[in-house]
């Protein structure tokens, strides 16, 4: 009789296990399909059809016709002269996403640096690591005079026609972020924004929008949970770092890619908080100080988004 019942008890359990297994794959499997189809940009329906009204804006590439622009300005200066210094685009045709991209290269300029700006700091690396930060935002100066110096970068974006549909839904959603409309809410509008860098694949644009996007900690619970599972992690902030860490390195492998040098926003955000940081690109910072099993998860989510955007 005993025996009968250790034989049922044995066979209980590997039935739970089994069961357990299943619930985990079928967990797994439906994550996965939420995340894939989360990951397109959801826009308002009305917007949506607005944009597919226009046959003159292809996926990419110009439209056929140019927009006459020769009575727009910005800050009282003809819209010609601002475009005039994009004419030889560095990382796309459309004007939305050449300035939108420039815009966000020009901010490691506008943030004052605590560690970089202390005048009682006489090391001398933290010297020339400044001396290059001047370098470059000088050069920026000279090569886009009237962009580098406008005054409301971002919101006089939308001053720009857009000539791609990705430009177009880019112009919408940081219009959202400047109050033109309340068709979505903050925090899905940066969701939103960083998915569509990815489509974009602008790597100053994904760079940013790796920063805001909270996956982690602020974002979508769908979305964490996603990466909970790929990782099999239940710790917030290791997810946050990790996917943040990733997408940055993500960034280096793209053309025209300012984010992963010493004096990339990035790199001087973390000078600021981990004096270890000051004068890395973002490829040493990685290699010297990501633990083993940091550098496992972020090549893991790397090679998520490389293999579906890139």
């Amino acid at each position: 009789m005993r025996r009968k019942w250790v034989s049922i008890s044995i066979c209980l359990l590997l039935t739970l296990i089994i069961f357990v297994f299943y619930f985990k794959y079928e967990r797994t499997k439906t994550s996965s399909y939420k995340t894939s189809t989360e990951i397109e940009v959801n826009l308002p329906a009305n917007m949506q059809q607005e944009i597919d009204n226009k046959d003159d804006i292809p996926e990419s590439g110009k439209t056929s016709e140019p927009h006459d622009l020769s009575d727009k300005e910005i800050n009282g200066i003809p819209i010609t002269r601002y475009l005039a210094e994009i004419e030889y685009p560095i990382y796309s045709d459309d004007p939305v996403i050449e300035v939108a991209s420039l815009n966000m290269d020009f901010r490691v300029c506008r943030h004052r640096y605590h560690r970089l700006n202390n005048e009682n700091n006489s090391n001398l690396d933290l010297q020339q690591l400044k001396n290059q930060l001047t370098e470059k935002c000088k050069s920026y100066a000279e090569q886009y005079p009237l962009l580098f110096k406008a005054r409301n970068q971002h919101d006089g974006l939308l001053n720009f026609q857009a000539n791609s549909l990705l430009g177009e839904q880019y112009k919408y959603l940081l219009a959202g972020m400047y109050g033109r409309h309340n068709d979505i809410d903050y925090n899905q509008l940066t969701e939103n924004l960083f998915e569509l860098s990815l489509q974009i694949r602008s790597p100053s644009l994904v760079s940013v929008g790796a920063l805001n996007s909270g996956i982690g900690l602020s974002a979508e619970e769908g979305k964490t949970d996603f990466f909970k599972d790929l990782l099999q992690t239940q710790v917030n902030i290791w997810i946050f770092h990790a996917h943040n860490l990733a997408l940055q390195l993500l960034t280096c492998d793209m053309p025209n890619s300012r984010t992963c040098e010493a004096t990339g926003y990035y790199m001087l955000y973390k000078c600021d908080n981990n004096p270890e940081a000051c004068g890395l690109t973002v490829q040493q910072w990685h290699e010297r100080y990501s633990s083993p099993g940091m550098k496992k998860d972020v090549d893991i989510i790397k090679n998520y988004y490389r293999e579906k955007y890139l």
